[in-house]
């Protein structure tokens, strides 16, 4: 017998593949642009990285799926096992999820994996009036909603290894965004926050 966290964290899985990867594909695509851009000055091993962290994260949640008892497998952290964590978990994934998707809509045929290799343009409408990098913060969410639901080692791990992953892939667009808008850009990032709203006085 399943438990609701084993059919939610599936759903929650394929909900995120859905919109980060499927639809965040398709709008460059339909507008006949290169979704997956270019790594640039990128490193390949901070690529490497990104992809391991990603690889580790499905692992542990099908592991979940198959058997709720994987999260003691490696070393469970018993203190956050519990299921007002669990709920708590679901409600980071599913913000996460919603702000992904509206990240991705406002957008549109801006989005790639990388960077882009055709010309851009500079987007600081709708969430990005809020943060610089909606969709790396809602994924770092993502994940760390996941660490809650799956309150192990690993996962803490996985969850640290994305931090660092996503926090160099976001300064690396803005080196290619300084480079490409210059003072326009300077001027954004003093008023707009990375990954969190500024605090105003």
């Amino acid at each position: 017998m399943f438990h609701y966290s084993q059919i939610l964290i599936l759903i929650f899985l394929i909900l995120f593949l859905v919109i980060f990867f499927c639809i965040g594909l398709y709008l460059p695509l339909k507008e006949g642009k290169n979704p997956f851009g270019t790594s640039g000055d990128y490193p390949k091993r901070k690529s490497i990285f990104g992809v391991l962290s990603s690889l580790i994260l499905v692992f542990l949640v099908i592991s979940y799926i198959i058997a709720k008892e994987s999260v003691s497998w490696f070393y469970k952290l018993t203190l956050l096992d519990n299921e007002i964590t669990r709920i708590i978990g679901f409600a980071f994934c599913l913000l996460s999820l919603i702000i992904g998707f509206v990240a991705l809509l406002t957008l549109g045929k801006n989005f790639r994996i990388a960077l882009p290799e055709e010309e851009t343009e500079l987007i600081t409408k709708g969430i990005y009036g809020i943060v610089r990098h909606p969709i790396g913060g809602a994924t770092m969410l993502y994940i760390f909603g996941i660490f809650l639901v799956i309150p192990n080692v690993f996962s803490l791990i996985c969850f640290i290894m994305n931090v660092i992953f996503y926090n160099s892939k976001a300064n690396a667009e803005e080196s290619f965004l300084i480079n490409t808008f210059g003072e326009k850009y300077l001027n954004y990032s003093k008023k707009v926050g990375k990954f969190f709203p500024k605090i105003r006085r």
